[in-house]
């Protein structure tokens, strides 16, 4: 039987303290690190986490350190990546993973040695199904887990297959004490017994029959690599106690690769094991393993700006600086490079889900919004070329719509104009009110007319246009919000010419069929007085009823987890007080607004863990958007929340 043990840290860049403090630890113990492997040679090895962040992070703090840190990452001593910083993976897109590794391996090869050949993912909460896709694709012999793969279903060593049949040997860490087992279970009690005969009895020997018992390989994995943890010294010479007591084992002090090659030996007697690691603990004795699954709600607002930093350079920013490539421009990429990197420090699993100390969200919305920053320029300056933009007097009465996807759309389209107030054609929309209206229509690259239906109109703004450079330029006048009918090439774009007209703007026609209800072709729905909506696939003749149901209950959890109410108040609507209205109306597209108010306990006492009867009123608002022909209901909610 063979033994392989591997030192390392877990180490959470931010959480319950913020980065910088963090940083001032990791600092401290990659000092203490090099000045150890320099006086024992014995120690071996120490792995940082997977991760390629806390290089960057180290050799900004210690510049004058760093070719004797690079001489014990080149040497394989230090094992750094292929993570650039370890995700949670719930959270976050594919596309975000795969810049992750590309980072992170980037990071290692530009300071000269190779990111580790292992997909290190210890303590995330829970597994995606695509992750061995993801993993092989990089060229990653094997990998590890704990949570979300019980002991009872998953031995210490399986092949993962992932949904394109990508096969990955992976290893399930112990549910007890995971990446912590050999530091909790043996190392540190016998340590503190003086090393005494009986403490390898008690501690050692049924640690060791428990792995051997899980793996089906003659191979087990001593893993010692807890958060944050210090270089442990006193392990060479544990490491020549143990050689000495039980000479039919063979322990080697090596590397996370290594023990993969081990394994791969036996490959053939491994089962397999498909889809998600999703599976809950199962004791309250295993409480450290347990699968975290509520943080989605937790710190709600970074998991929405987590989304658009996505979408934007996912579907915009990288879409468009290509496109501008190929319009013989010439884009900096390097801004691409930086947005990624200031989003993926975002995604590690104490980070992204919210469950840090609020010191860490705060730096995290600035880096969203770097993020943001730089994506929304780049967009700007690649439109402005693939599109041509202009300024100067009567450029804003042509428009470019465009389509960065790979697909054609054909919908209905949001299109903002903006009017100066030198607009030729107007007309009195009613005589009580006095609101004068541009009269205009829309024509397309043919000159043919574009069905359109006025949204809304801002009075008296000011509507910032896009430069010839790429720079926002501010235009005045009113901003005519409109719903317009359109067909949009795939991974390109479409003209607006607006012109003056002796025609009305005003259009007419609607898709209700009586107050509250509306169909745009495929569906049908409706909004009861109640506030519950209705809809109906009229192909298939099936509906749906009871749909906008809220419900609002007590929580004495944390942010990893919901912490249900013994003594709780349930509040559900219907049951509230409700208005509902038609925000807007055409034939292009109906948009109904329902408002809910609730009269919800104030606040939650933690001493007694009741709510209060001291009431406040929370309002939860839905506008439910129906366009013509469209397979789908848009649905936009917003909660007001006065509760804590």
């Amino acid at each position: 039987m063979k033994a392989i043990y591997c030192a390392g840290t877990h180490w959470d860049r931010e959480w319950y303290e913020p980065f910088q403090e963090f940083r001032m630890w990791l600092v401290e113990q990659i000092d203490e690190l090099m000045d150890l492997m320099e006086r024992e040679p014995e120690f071996a090895y120490f792995h940082l986490d997977g991760q390629a962040v806390v290089l960057e992070d180290y050799l900004q703090i210690r510049p004058e350190q760093r070719e004797r840190f690079l001489k014990f990452l080149k040497e394989g001593r230090i094992l750094a990546g292929p993570w650039y910083v370890l995700p949670d993976e719930w959270l976050i897109s594919g596309e975000s993973f795969v810049r992750n590794i590309m980072k992170g391996m980037r990071v290692c090869r530009d300071l000269g040695f190779e990111p580790m050949d292992f997909a290190y993912t210890p303590d995330q909460f829970g597994h995606v199904a695509a992750l061995p896709m993801i993993v092989k694709g990089f060229g990653l012999k094997a990998g590890i887990c704990w949570r979300g793969a019980q002991d009872e279903n998953y031995p210490a060593q399986f092949v993962w297959v992932g949904p394109d049949g990508s096969r990955m040997v992976t290893h399930k860490l112990m549910d007890k004490g995971g990446y912590n087992a050999f530091d909790a279970g043996v190392r540190r009690p016998v340590e503190d017994a003086g090393f005494s005969d009986a403490s390898f009895r008690e501690h050692f020997e049924p640690y060791f029959e428990a792995e051997k018992q899980l793996a089906p390989a003659p191979v087990v994995l001593m893993i010692d690599a807890v958060d944050h943890q210090r270089a442990p010294a006193a392990m060479p010479r544990l490491l020549r106690e143990l050689r000495e007591r039980y000479p039919d084992i063979e322990f080697v002090w090596g590397t996370f690769p290594q023990y993969a090659d081990e394994v791969l030996k036996h490959i053939d007697a491994l089962p397999e094991r498909r889809g998600e690691l999703r599976e809950p603990s199962r004791d309250s004795r295993r409480s450290a393993q347990y699968l975290i699954v509520h943080t989605l709600s937790s710190r709600y607002p970074i998991k929405q700006k987590n989304d658009r930093c996505q979408a934007l350079l996912e579907k915009w920013a990288e879409p468009y600086a290509l496109f501008q490539m190929l319009a013989e421009g010439q884009p900096t990429l390097r801004y691409l490079d930086l947005a990624w990197e200031y989003l993926i420090k975002n995604h590690p699993h104490d980070s992204i889900c919210g469950c840090s100390i609020d010191q860490v969200h705060r730096d995290m919305v600035y880096r969203f919004e770097q993020c943001e920053e730089i994506g929304e320029g780049v967009v700007r300056r690649a439109l402005a070329q693939v599109g041509g933009a202009k300024t100067g007097p009567g450029t804003q009465a042509t428009l470019v719509v465009h389509n960065p996807l790979p697909f054609a759309r054909s919908g209905i389209v949001d299109v903002p104009v903006a009017f100066g107030p030198d607009w030729p054609k107007r007309f009195l929309d009613g005589l009580a009110t006095g609101e004068r209206v541009c009269k205009f229509r829309l024509l397309d690259n043919e000159g043919e007319q574009l069905p359109f239906q006025v949204s809304r109109i801002e009075r008296g703004g000011l509507w910032r246009g896009i430069s010839d450079r790429g720079r926002t330029a501010p235009v005045g006048g009113d901003v005519y919000h409109l719903a317009v009918a359109m067909d949009l090439p795939p991974c390109g774009h479409t003209g607006i010419r607006v012109e003056p007209t002796d025609d009305a703007v005003r259009t007419f026609g609607s898709m209700r069929d009586d107050s509250f209800m509306a169909c745009n072709g495929p569906l049908g729905f409706g909004v009861e007085p109640n506030g519950t909506g209705l809809l109906g696939h009229l192909a298939s003749g099936r509906v749906f009823e009871e749909l906008f149901v809220y419900e609002d209950c007590g929580d004495a959890g944390d942010g990893w987890t919901r912490g249900q109410l013994v003594n709780d108040l349930v509040v559900r609507s219907p049951g509230s007080r409700v208005t509902t209205a038609v925000a807007e109306d055409g034939p292009l597209r109906t948009v109904f607004r329902v408002e809910r108010e609730f009269d919800l306990p104030r606040e939650m006492d933690r001493r007694t863990y009741w709510r209060s009867e001291d009431r406040t009123a929370m309002r939860v608002t839905d506008w439910i958007t129906l366009d013509r022909e469209s397979p789908v209901v848009k649905v936009r909610t917003r909660v007001d929340n006065t509760c804590k």
